[in-house]
């Protein structure tokens, strides 16, 4: 009976540890982690000319 009890254990904090490890990093990519005591990381949206470039090319190519 405790060899039983110590699988379910195990499996679950297995399980709820992978949960939690599989939705760390979005939260630190949001700025909800990053200890700058409750402000947001910034998002930049800038792109390099050449990334911009890129894109562009792509759309005509889509056309």
């Amino acid at each position: 009976m405790k060899s039983d009890l110590w699988v379910v254990i195990i499996v679950t904090v297995t399980f709820i540890g992978f949960l939690i490890g599989y939705s760390l990093p979005p939260l630190v990519e949001t700025g909800l982690l990053t200890g700058k005591g409750g402000e947001q990381a910034e998002m930049t949206r800038e792109l390099g000319k050449d990334m911009e470039q890129y894109y562009r090319d792509l759309q005509k190519d889509d056309e």
